[in-house]
């Protein structure tokens, strides 16, 4: 349903570094990608966080949030039987805009936060 030129996933427990769209987008358009992501901040549990992201685009190594695409590519679906292939919708959409020859780009930079469920508002 989006209608803008890119699209930027963000779930309730996450949360966009202040720069997140203007760098994620700025690359994307100076190396014509066609999707971008970086590296998120994941709260492993209550205080404990580690970085996710890196390059070439792995299952495990890539987080929702951190991803910036081009409105073009969202005729790539997420599939609801993802589970039945034990992968999660979203990688299984990124893997197939991947085996499609989607150009992916990755910025090794921090362009987020992902929380454990409840910990964004102090709960």
């Amino acid at each position: 349903m989006c209608t803008g030129d890119w699209i930027a996933p963000l779930d309730d427990d996450d949360e966009f570094s202040e720069d997140h769209l203007e760098i994620l987008l700025n690359f994307a358009l100076q190396k014509e990608y066609e999707m971008v992501y970086g590296i998120v901040q994941m709260e492993k549990k209550p205080g404990k966080w580690v970085n996710i992201g890196s390059y070439p685009l792995n299952y495990g190594e890539i987080c929702h949030l951190s991803v910036l695409y081009n409105s073009g590519l969202k005729f790539f679906k997420y599939d609801i039987n993802a589970w039945k292939y034990e992968e999660p919708a979203d990688w299984n959409m990124w893997r197939r805009m991947k085996k499609a020859g989607v150009r992916i780009g990755f910025l090794n930079k921090v362009v987020g936060k992902h929380y454990l469920e409840g910990m964004q508002r102090g709960e």
